[in-house]
């Protein structure tokens, strides 16, 4: 993995990780922001359990859950298909009073080519703003809903 956030992490199970690892595994989020967690062999339900030691879970109101799992959420895009679900710069459910901590993207099949997740340092985005700038903002607060992309009645 290369660029201003992220790093790759292999050798490591995460269905079977301990307590020191599950603590390595949070320190290494808090310092890179990104991690890239190779090689795992997950179904849904061990998915979930993995996140599950992370932190709450949340159940996502704009996209159709596995049966089994309410928790985990199919994101499939076919080659004929000109459009994919999140395809739009975003902020994983940043329309939540409390937005999540975290989100967990497993890639079950992935392209030869394309198909990039971009993510963006947003501490570094703040670090290189004026300082004047960094000081009319600093202690601003701001509402966010979901209804632009979502019809939801501006009910987040």
């Amino acid at each position: 993995m290369e660029g201003a956030l992220g790093a790759d992490v292999s050798d490591l199970d995460v269905r079977s990780i301990d307590a020191a690892q599950l603590a390595e595994i949070c320190a290494a989020l808090l310092e890179y922001h990104v991690l890239a967690l190779r090689d795992q062999q997950l179904d849904p339900a061990a998915l979930s359990a993995f996140a599950a030691r992370l932190g709450d879970r949340e159940v996502y109101p704009f996209a159709e859950s596995l049966p089994d799992d309410p928790y985990v959420v199919p994101i499939v895009k076919e080659p004929e298909d000109e459009s994919n679900f999140g395809g739009i710069w975003h902020t994983d459910s940043s329309y939540l009073p409390e937005p999540p901590s975290l989100t967990l993207l497993y890639a079950v099949a992935l392209p030869r080519q394309g198909g990039d997740t971009l993510f963006a340092d947003m501490h570094a985005a703040y670090d290189a703003l004026p300082q004047k700038t960094r000081d009319e903002i600093d202690g601003m607060t701001a509402q966010y809903t979901a209804s632009l992309v979502h019809d939801d009645g501006g009910a987040h």
